[in-house]
């Protein structure tokens, strides 16, 4: 009977798919819905999991449930999360890719790079900057924000454009929220430096800002050769 429920909401679901995209349907067993979706990324070799805000009454964009924390923690690819009310009706025309100082930027400028080149989307190297973090005029740090991922620009090698964006604001919230996100667009932001290898491990930076984010946030796993990013 379970079965049968199940295989009737992805006959629904299914309906609900556009014409030109091919998808398949697949019922599974497994003792957690998160244990059972890793198996099947691995047993259909898939590139992305897509997972949408825990149910109930929010007031976050997103609010992580069990299922998208385990996945955020051991997901071994990227991990696409939709926030509450979002719809995708516009196609993705704009990939925000968040670029600070620390270890793993080569990650996703390397990966947006790649995502760019498949799907046409305009490419923007973000930096979100909350003022409460700097004791001093914030003048500096920004000059010095935006000086940097116009560096990291130049590494990009895209036929498509490329811009940057310091974004600020008293604090992160304010910081994500007042940011005038273009619609069709989606964020890449890398794992924390506490992830295993190929294993997702959401940053505290990373989840704070999904509370408050409007569009869907995809979120690598570290590289595979660490070695070889670095270099």
């Amino acid at each position: 009977m379970m079965r049968d429920q199940a295989a009737s909401w992805l006959r629904d679901a299914a309906k609900l798919v556009p014409q030109d995209v091919t998808a398949g349907t697949h019922v599974r067993t497994s003792p957690s819905v998160a244990e059972g979706l890793v198996a099947a990324v691995d047993e259909f070799h898939a590139g992305l999991l897509v997972v949408g805000a825990a149910a109930g009454k929010y007031t976050a964009k997103f609010s992580v449930g069990p299922v998208a924390d385990t996945l955020l923690h051991r997901a071994p690819v990227p991990v696409a999360l939709a926030p509450r009310g979002y719809r995708g009706e516009e196609p993705v025309t704009r990939l925000y890719a968040g670029v600070g100082a620390r270890r793993g930027a080569q990650q996703i400028l390397r990966e947006s790079q790649q995502a760019v080149a498949r799907g046409g989307q305009d490419l923007v190297l973000l930096n979100l900057l909350p003022l409460d973090q700097l004791k001093e005029d914030p003048g500096p740090a920004v000059a010095a924000t935006e000086q940097m991922l116009r560096d990291a620009a130049r590494s990009v090698s895209s036929e498509h454009p490329v811009s940057v964006h310091v974004a600020t604001g008293k604090n992160l919230k304010r910081t994500v929220t007042d940011m005038d996100w273009v619609p069709g667009s989606v964020l890449f932001v890398g794992s924390s430096r506490l992830a295993q290898h190929r294993q997702i491990f959401l940053g505290t930076t990373a989840a704070r800002v999904l509370r408050h984010l409007p569009v869907p946030m995809i979120v690598l796993p570290p590289a595979a050769d660490t070695t070889q990013e670095d270099a």
